[in-house]
């Protein structure tokens, strides 16, 4: 990916993801799902699982300009079922990912576009993230569920805020 390349996202039916973006992919579109890190106990063992990160959401890099780019969307739509449509800021004009929301998601999401599991403690009612791409972003934890080895994160995306459950294991408490 460019450094001038901007991120946009394609509302889809969900459970088509993966056969929308393959799709998208072979038409030489730059498409990418992001998906988090689950983890949990099966036998004793800890496993750990991945899952889309925003359900019913493809994103897509381009440097096409935002009108060009709906026309290519607007054609590969009329040959392929499942793509709903895409995500604006305003009227179809400006896509709905901002730049500081695209860099965001850059510094939380890895190579692969996968958000790992974070490694924590909660020190005097606070968390204290101490490896992991949530370091930094724990003022934006709303709730830790330590049973699921997960935290709310709550993200601003879209011109909204987005709670997103990620995997964080508290390793222990303080």
């Amino acid at each position: 990916m460019d450094a001038e390349d901007s991120w946009h996202i394609l509302f889809v039916k969900t459970g088509e993801e993966e056969r929308v973006c393959t799709f998208l992919n072979q038409e030489k579109i730059n498409c990418f799902i992001p998906k988090k890190e689950i983890m949990y106990r099966k036998n004793g063992q800890s496993e750990v699982l991945l899952q889309p990160m925003f359900p019913g959401h493809l994103f897509i890099t381009s440097a096409l300009p935002q009108r060009q780019f709906c026309t290519v969307i607007h054609q590969l739509r009329s040959r392929k079922r499942g793509i709903v449509r895409e995500l604006f800021y305003d009227d179809e004009v400006t896509s709905a990912l901002t730049p500081s929301e695209q860099n965001m998601l850059e510094q939380l999401l890895n190579q692969d576009k996968v958000l790992i599991a974070s490694r924590g403690i909660i020190e005097n009612d606070r968390v204290i993230i101490l490896a992991g791409p949530l370091k930094g972003y724990e003022s934006r934890i709303v709730h830790i569920n330590r049973h699921k080895r997960q935290a709310l994160l709550e993200l601003n995306l879209c011109v909204r805020t987005v709670q997103v459950s990620v995997a964080l294991e508290i390793i222990k408490k303080i």
